[in-house]
């Protein structure tokens, strides 16, 4: 029974808390289908809900500003091979317009002091010449790649605000944050958007143990660097319980009904063997990795490790180390770097054989909570001033109306 209800320029922030649902457990909602109506209930836009690990910014008004326009927006950053990429919707721009849109120095939007100036210390020249263009209902969809930059390591764009300009003004600001939230509310109705952001002075970097509780680090192994055998595959995600962390997670092409290693170490690099590092422990009086797995007659393991006195970004934090696996032998044969998860992202399109006036389009993020799921983002081309559904459907597919 959830629903949007969007402004005068057919723009809604969605905020949608859902009980009983999960990503990847009980009542499972990865993969499927993301499905928003109009008011007669036809289905206008479609999108599926899909694995990110990155950051995401809530959009909000820039401190101080007071113009006419109320920009709202959802945006994800993740790595690339080269760099980031940037992508999501905005929305309450000025219609029609041209204009900038860049990473900053600061880690606050409360202020403009702490937003800081375009952030490129240590580059040869500002690259931040980077712009959106609006349609004529003031709505952007935003795919920005970016070289050099990453999201922790070197030039790292964690916890810097985004700034959005018009041709004359910054109107919008967010934080790029792991794991951001907009506040929990206790209804299904939509929410207007607020920035989660956290203290801290321009050129200081803010603690990211200030991150969201039950946030999750996600690693997608491949081979160890230098392994030339067959290497296993998996995805393992890391999660923070009380005391600290659990290990869980699926792994292929492992050797058949054999016992082996599965550890994190203290390295931040699986591109080579010497920056791995051996088993993260520090601040702990022992080495707790004696962790395993066994894997079936067909070479797979299911994994779920609790593993006392780390934690995902504070005290002895695992975030951005890599998970190392072991054959039987305690050859190192998988590697993987635990990167922050937004949870699933959908960008939401047409429905599958609409040819109705309106052009949805949006970004949503889906993360767990402790009672079911949060589903939040922004969404554009909608009717204007209209309240209709928005819902989970239980298909996989938004090729075609039967699969979704």
């Amino acid at each position: 029974t959830t629903t949007y209800t969007s402004d005068s320029s057919g723009v809604a922030s969605v905020t949608l808390p859902v009980s009983g649902l999960s990503l990847f457990a009980s009542s499972p909602v990865a993969g499927r289908a993301v499905v928003v109506h109009d008011s007669t209930g036809t289905r206008v836009g479609c999108g599926l809900l899909k694995l990110s690990a990155g950051e995401v910014t809530h959009v909000g008004l820039y401190p101080g500003y007071s113009g006419s326009e109320v920009v709202k927006g959802t945006i994800v950053t993740t790595e690339t091979s080269s760099g980031i990429l940037i992508t999501g919707t905005l929305g309450g721009l000025p219609a029609s317009t041209t204009a900038g849109f860049h990473i900053h120095s600061g880690f606050s939007c409360d202020d403009a002091a702490g937003v800081g100036g375009h952030y490129y210390a240590g580059l040869p020249s500002d690259p931040w010449t980077t712009t959106y263009t609006s349609d004529a209902s003031g709505a952007a969809q935003i795919s920005l790649p970016m070289s050099d930059f990453s999201l922790y390591s070197s030039y790292p764009v964690l916890s810097r605000t985004i700034v959005v300009h018009s041709t004359t003004a910054k109107i919008g600001c967010g934080v790029a944050a792991p794991d951001a939230e907009l506040p929990v509310t206790t209804t299904t109705t939509t929410t207007t958007t607020t920035t989660t952001t956290t203290q801290a002075t321009s050129g200081t970097r803010a603690p990211v143990s200030e991150s969201p509780v039950g946030g999750t680090l996600v690693a997608f192994l491949g081979a160890y660097p230098g392994y030339s055998g067959s290497a296993p595959e998996g995805t393992v995600a890391v999660t923070e319980i009380a005391g600290g962390i659990e290990v869980m997670g699926t792994l292929t092409g492992l050797e058949a009904s054999a016992t082996g290693g599965i550890h994190i170490h203290s390295g931040f690099s699986c591109s080579d063997a010497a920056e791995v590092g051996g088993h993260y422990f520090d601040g702990l009086s022992s080495d707790p990795w004696t962790t395993t797995y066994t894997s079936d007659s067909s070479g797979v393991a299911s994994v779920t490790l609790p593993v006392s006195g780390l934690s995902l970004f504070a005290s002895s934090p695992v975030a951005g180390r890599a998970v190392v696996v072991h054959d039987s032998t305690g050859t190192r044969v998988g590697c993987g770097l635990l990167k922050l998860s937004a949870g699933e992202v959908t960008h939401v399109g047409l429905y599958p054989g609409y040819s109705g006036s309106e052009v949805v389009k949006g970004t949503i993020v889906t993360t767990e909570t402790s009672s079911g799921i949060l589903i939040t983002g922004t969404l554009g081309g909608l009717p204007a001033s209209t309240t209709a559904g928005f819902h989970i459907h239980s298909g996989f597919s938004c090729d075609d109306a039967a699969g979704v």
